[in-house]
């Protein structure tokens, strides 16, 4: 074969190109990979879950309520005794405040009143005292006169029995002198003398009689002056410390009048202090709110009314904190617990946001008081506002792929 012949037919195999033999994939591969396409998808459809849920907005509050601190009238906050966190107990004092009532010179009225009643209140306690002072005065005075008197009295008995003695030898001489006068051997004047001696000893013995009369009866009425000392001392003090009292009372009442104490009404933990020292307090809002002891904090949730026929107690709920974000402290278990039945309605009810329409009430109880992130506790506080995720329903992609056919099978049947 020449070159020419050559050269022409690799030209037109170049034309024509190489042959190529397509064989088909056997039909037992394609319906194989059918078959494990289907079967996967019929597992994954049967196994993967969808969760239906209502998203809702809720806040925490404690299990037993909140107690919330009003002041009765309105006021000036003068002095906080206690901090955010503080623990206290029934009746410990919480806040001073106090009210100002000006008068037409400037001076305040309660404090020119409460002035007046310690200035009264003052004398009282220095009248009182010199009371005291004069009773003690008049005690040991009647004491020295006692005294005085006993020894008076002692000296009088002492006289009377020398006077006795000298009354009886005087009668004897008397007597003596009668008979030497009967035998002539003394004058009448001389018997005259005797009998004036012995009439001036038994004048002098009744003149010491007298005084130990008169001695008598002084110690029996210092006696009754000592016995009824006490009893005058008791009196009159009584009185003074019956008007004391009532400057007291006086006092409490200006007092209250002008300035009160907030105590706690039980035991618990401060919280939601509202008010700084020197703010006028207003009587419908509270000054601060107590968690009493022992009670935990509670998700309260505002199920729109359209989703409410789904919600039933023991319903999972996923919660996310407004003050916590999700992507970093992530979210917090909880049930629900409790379903209103009554509806509330916007505006009906104290809530920390406004509502948009009629919503349901319900109670779900958190699985921890506390939200963690990077190993650090953060405690959950009453009022966090928060979202919750209520799982309404789980059922299977298979299962709410096919509930349209259940439903009209439903419906036909």
């Amino acid at each position: 074969m020449s070159e020419q012949s050559l050269e022409n037919n690799k030209r037109e195999h170049r034309l024509l190109g190489e042959v190529s033999l397509a064989q088909p994939v056997p039909i037992y591969i394609s319906c194989a990979c059918i078959i494990l396409i289907i079967t996967i998808a019929a597992l994954f459809l049967s196994q993967a879950n969808y969760t239906r849920k209502a998203t809702v907005r809720g806040y925490l509050n404690p299990e037993l309520g909140l107690l919330r601190v009003f002041p009765p009238r309105t006021g000036i906050l003068e002095q906080l005794h206690v901090e955010e966190g503080e623990q206290v107990t029934a009746g410990q004092p919480l806040a001073t405040v106090v009210l100002r009532r000006g008068t037409s010179g400037g001076q305040e009225l309660s404090e020119r009143v409460m002035a007046e009643l310690a200035s009264q209140a003052t004398l009282i306690q220095q009248e009182l005292n010199q009371q005291q002072a004069l009773f003690d005065h008049r005690k040991q005075r009647l004491e020295a006169q006692q005294q005085d008197l006993i020894r008076r009295q002692q000296a009088l008995d002492s006289q009377a029995e020398l006077m006795t003695e000298k009354l009886a030898l005087s009668q004897s001489q008397l007597a003596q002198f009668e008979r030497l006068f009967q035998r002539g051997h003394l004058s009448q004047l001389e018997l005259q003398a005797e009998q004036a001696k012995h009439l001036a000893l038994r004048q002098e013995q009744e003149h010491v009689q007298v005084e130990i009369a008169k001695t008598i009866e002084e110690v029996h009425r210092n006696l009754n002056q000592r016995s009824a000392l006490p009893t005058e001392h008791a009196l009159a003090r009584n009185a003074l410390l019956q008007r004391l009292s009532e400057l007291k009372r006086q006092q409490a009442e200006a007092e209250h009048h002008y300035r009160y104490v907030l105590r706690a009404p039980a035991a618990g933990q401060v919280t939601a202090i509202a008010y700084l020292t020197g703010q006028q307090l207003d009587a419908d809002h509270s000054v601060m709110q107590l968690i009493p002891d022992g009670a935990e904090l509670i998700a309260e949730l505002l199920l729109p009314s359209h989703s409410a026929g789904f919600v039933r107690p023991g319903d999972r709920a996923l919660l996310r904190f407004d003050a916590f974000p999700y992507q970093r402290f992530g979210f917090v278990e909880a049930e629900v617990v409790q379903v209103d039945k009554a509806l509330l309605s916007p505006g009906q009810g104290s809530l920390p946001f406004t509502l948009s329409g009629p919503v349901y009430r319900l109670k779900a109880r958190l699985s921890q008081q506390q939200i963690s992130a990077d190993g650090e506790p953060f405690p959950l506080k009453p009022g966090m506002l928060l979202e919750a995720d209520i799982q309404l329903e789980q059922r299977s992609l298979m299962a709410w792929l096919l509930a349209p056919l259940y439903g009209l099978q439903r419906r036909i049947g």
